[in-house]
């Protein structure tokens, strides 16, 4: 007698003070389910970490997943900007089909392994280039923001992206302060190239770019500053959360972590 695999169920289990979420599904993966797994993914990277890793141990896939849905939910997670999506534990069977995540540095043998992968200092850095601070949703949220971005700049040696950097942290956390609910979180993340800056905030509304008015400081009101984040920034974009808020990102281009 063969025993069925339990539905899927994803457990979570976050490392705040190295910034990872460890995602433990098990059961069945079939195509029901891959909702559940997505949602799952999707709450764990608008957390802001520095790397999300899926531990798949106890997970088995139903034969009509295919490379397109695994292809999708993994690709789905790497459109949140700073967030390392990485798989850890597969069976051997499992390895074989998730096989072309090992060219991408995505597919590791153990945990430990892709937790050490997640923790590493490129280029010699002497700290982890990523932060992430709480704040109260009051009007010092916005300085002790930008004190969080350019110290982590100068740390990373990330001098060349300072200026935009704390131009768009600034207006992101001004935004979240005057407009969304409950505490505003910061995250700032390197990598390859990329400073990305994260803010988020109870508030499921997304906020909108407005043209400025020509006797106005673009900065005054919401949405205006966006225009400049627009010009300044090589990407930004507002993540909805579950079951309620938003993350609001920005990235911008440095020579540091190339």
């Amino acid at each position: 007698m063969t025993t069925q695999p339990a539905d899927l169920t994803v457990g979570s289990q976050p490392d705040l003070a190295q910034g990872l979420i460890m995602l433990c599904p098990a059961g069945l993966w079939t195509a029901r389910s891959q909702t559940d797994l997505a949602q799952a993914l999707d709450h764990a990277c608008n957390e802001q970490p520095r790397a999300v890793i899926i531990d798949l141990t106890r997970l088995e896939i139903a034969g009509e997943i295919d490379g397109a849905a695994l292809g999708e939910l993994h690709s789905g997670a790497g459109r949140r900007p700073g967030v390392l999506l990485l798989w850890a534990n597969p069976s051997p069977a499992l390895a074989l089909r998730l096989g072309w995540l090992v060219q991408s540095r995505s597919l590791f043998r153990g945990v430990d392994e892709a937790v050490g992968y997640a923790l590493r200092n490129p280029g010699g850095m002497l700290t982890p280039p990523w932060a992430c601070e709480r704040y109260p949703a009051a009007p010092e949220a916005t300085a002790a923001s930008r004190r969080l971005v350019a110290r982590a700049c100068h740390q990373w040696d990330a001098l060349d992206a300072i200026d935009d950097a704390q131009l768009v942290v600034s207006e992101l956390t001004a935004n979240a302060v005057e407009h969304g609910r409950g505490d505003v979180i910061v995250s700032v993340d390197l990598r390859d190239g990329t400073l990305t800056i994260a803010v988020r905030d109870e508030n499921p509304a997304p906020p909108a770019p407005r043209a400025a008015d020509a006797d106005r400081h673009p900065l005054r009101d919401r949405g205006r500053g966006l225009m400049i984040i627009e010009r300044v920034s090589t990407g930004w974009g507002t993540l909805a959360r579950h079951p309620a808020g938003k993350t609001v990102w920005a990235t911008l281009a440095t020579r540091r972590g190339a």
